[in-house]
């Protein structure tokens, strides 16, 4: 797995903690308010740090190398007969 394969997987992946905390704490967790707290608390941190790690490598590349090709990572969504409305991330 190349650096760029691993950024384009990292950056899809950031949104995922916090939506999974909110998963956990709506079902198990929510008469536990300190540790739901907790895990929100860590679920955003961990974001942070997924973020940081895309950036401050992008930072380290340069802006000439991801200006010709940008991170750019696209889902279709929502197919609707012949129009399919996409989803997805760019880093650039």
């Amino acid at each position: 797995m190349t650096i760029r394969q691993l950024l384009e997987t990292l950056t899809v992946l950031i949104p995922l903690p916090p939506f999974l905390a909110f998963v956990l704490i709506v079902l198990f967790f929510n008469r536990w308010k300190r540790l739901s707290h907790s895990i929100a608390i860590g679920a955003i941190a961990l974001s942070f740090l997924m973020a940081q790690t895309v950036f401050w490598t992008v930072v380290g590349w340069g802006g000439e190398a991801l200006y010709e090709h940008p991170i750019a990572v696209s889902v279709p969504w929502l197919p609707s007969g012949e129009h399919v409305l996409s989803m997805g991330v760019m880093v650039d």
